[in-house]
């Protein structure tokens, strides 16, 4: 690939992950009048002495909580690191179902497959990368995440592929791209003596777009249907609540296939997969946390698979 092709389609590849918006959704603000009731009640002694007595309860009670989320997470790392050999056996059955019949990158085959087994570029939205590495069927991104209070939006690793139709005719495609999950999600939300938004979610999930890169503006052309390997959610905002933590271990992989897209003569198409995690947490208190870079913990793609089936 020439250096200004190149150059050209790493400024492309950049602008998707702005044109890709974060997960948004709407939640009430809190009231004032719920502020000043607080203010009012808590001036009396009573209150205080109750208050400070459920502190004392829920800070023990949050303490024991924290140490298990902590000896859990040390697990999963632990078991993250025994399986790395899995993610290129996960991978391989899955792209050996789709390579059973017709040729591989021939395109004089009845059915022309055509295997692109490295991604053009690996970028991520919302948090930083730890590490990422482009190299044959076993490119992976790896970070983490821990978000506080009073959050509401998404980071998105993007697994960018680039395929330039080399016929002077207009083709049909169909595109599986592959991604694997291996990582740790978590939630937690604090105990409160009084009512308020205390809430915390998070969700792992994978989909592709489609982009034309010869056209303007560089939205998604196609879009396939967003999977979800797990969700956590808590809320505990009512009077007198202590408080929970809830966590998972995340091993998944998702074959994300769009159908009968068409391909301009010579026309140079993006295929980002999206590995996504949308999270919200409450005005008052919430905690998300995502591991995909500690021990085996990453996403990986192993490839993509172009069928041209016209």
């Amino acid at each position: 690939m020439q250096i200004k092709e190149r150059a050209r389609l790493k400024k492309l590849v950049a602008r998707i992950d702005k044109v890709e918006p974060a997960d948004e959704t709407w939640r009430p603000k809190l009231t004032v009048t719920r502020k000043s009731v607080e203010r009012v009640l808590g001036q009396q002694d009573g209150m205080k002495a109750a208050k400070r007595e459920f502190d004392a309860l829920t800070a023990k009670a949050t303490a024991q909580a924290e140490a298990l989320a902590a000896r859990e997470h040390k697990a999963a790392i632990a078991i993250s690191r025994k399986r790395s050999a899995q993610h290129k056996n996960l991978a391989i059955g899955r792209i050996k179902g789709h390579l059973a019949v017709g040729g591989l990158n021939d395109l004089t085959s009845d059915t022309p497959r055509i295997l692109l087994q490295t991604p053009f570029e690996i970028s991520l939205v919302g948090a930083d990368l730890t590490e990422h590495r482009i190299q044959e069927g076993n490119s992976f991104a790896r970070f983490n995440f821990v978000f506080g209070k009073n959050r509401n939006s998404a980071v998105r690793a993007h697994f960018s592929y680039v395929w330039v139709n080399p016929t002077d005719k207009f083709v049909l495609i169909n595109a599986h791209g592959y991604i694997i999950f291996d990582g740790f999600i978590e939630v937690g939300v604090p105990g409160g003596f009084w009512p308020g938004d205390r809430a915390a979610s998070v969700s792992v999930q994978g989909f592709m777009t489609v982009h034309d890169f010869g056209s303007e503006p560089l939205l998604p052309s196609a879009r396939t249907a967003t999977e979800t390997a797990a969700a956590l959610s808590e809320s505990d905002g009512g009077f007198g609540a202590v408080g929970a933590i809830a966590n998972t271990d995340v091993f998944r992989g998702f074959d994300l296939d769009t159908s009968l897209y068409i391909v301009k003569p010579r026309g140079t198409v993006g295929f980002v997969l999206a590995a996504n995690f949308p999270y919200r947490t409450g005005e008052d208190g919430g905690r998300v946390v995502g591991d995909f870079g500690e021990g085996g913990h990453r996403v990986t793609s192993p490839g993509l698979l172009i069928q041209i089936v016209s």
